[in-house]
């Protein structure tokens, strides 16, 4: 049983899921989908079709229609503590520095200790934020401010990570480089991780497979694998086979009511 328990850890397992809003809108539409441990998943559509919805779903933040969903073999029914959910405002605490910031997950906790702090610190140099632990966040960029929200994000020490466009509002350059670290974070810390984007460059680069939604009600039209082995760098994105792929992903996204998305050039980042 124990070995079963321990190969279970990161595992998400969604089983025909539904998800009706009030009004009759019917945003998810029999969507499953299994994400195994350690596994990076992006999540591309159109504006509308239920990716945003499928992350809440996943954290338990919204109550299922139809369907279940399972986190290292449990049922999703709330809110729960090995899963972490970062969204595309850092909402810091303007009133808290840099260091505290990342702390607050540890604070609510009551275990603010010296332990916590040094863990903290770690967090901070690793999201390249070092020397800045007692900055106030107005004096930080917005994207510092996206670090620091990352820091805390991995202060919770979950084992499943939920990415709502987290670099969405910054400017290109910045998302760049915040996607870089995020790729190192992932390769340090193997945490199963499931991102929301509407970047194909950004979606293809980071994850191992990119699931592709429709246009309302959100289903599943296609599954790309990324074929790259990690560590992963910038310039893979200027290789055919990569091209190749936002082509792909590109063709999944047309359809009706698609018309938001990103042009080809758009999408590659350049």
């Amino acid at each position: 049983m124990s070995q079963e328990l321990v190969t279970r850890r990161g595992t998400i397992a969604v089983h025909d899921v539904v998800k009706r809003f009030d009004g009759g809108v019917l945003a998810v539409d029999r969507v499953s989908l299994d994400v195994r441990p350690g596994e990076f998943v992006s999540l591309i559509g159109p504006s509308g079709c239920g990716k945003s919805t499928l992350l809440r779903l996943m954290a338990g933040l919204l109550p299922l229609t139809e369907g279940r969903i399972e986190i290292n073999g449990t049922e999703v029914t709330d809110a729960r503590q090995d899963v972490a959910l970062m969204f595309q405002k850092p909402t810091l605490l303007p009133w808290r520095t840099t260091l505290q910031n990342a702390m607050l997950p540890a604070a609510l906790q009551g275990k603010a200790d010296r332990a916590a702090e040094d863990r903290a610190m770690q967090l901070l140099d690793l999201v390249g934020l070092a020397g800045f632990e007692h900055t106030y966040p107005r004096h930080l960029s917005g994207g510092m401010q996206q670090r620091v929200a990352l820091a805390r994000l991995l202060m919770v020490g979950a084992e499943v990570l939920l990415l709502d466009e987290p670099f969405a509002a910054v400017d290109q350059i910045t998302r760049e480089r915040l996607n870089l670290e995020l790729l190192k974070i992932h390769e340090r810390t193997a945490a199963t991780s499931v991102l929301v984007t509407h970047n194909l460059t950004e979606a293809l680069l980071l994850a191992d497979r990119v699931v592709v939604m429709s246009p309302r009600p959100g289903r599943i039209s296609d599954v790309i694998d990324v074929p790259f082995a990690r560590p992963r760098v910038a310039e893979m994105a200027m290789e055919p086979e990569f091209q190749e792929l936002v082509l792909r992903a590109h063709a999944g996204l047309h359809g009706p009511g698609s018309s938001d998305v990103a042009t080809k050039e758009d999408a590659r980042g350049v």
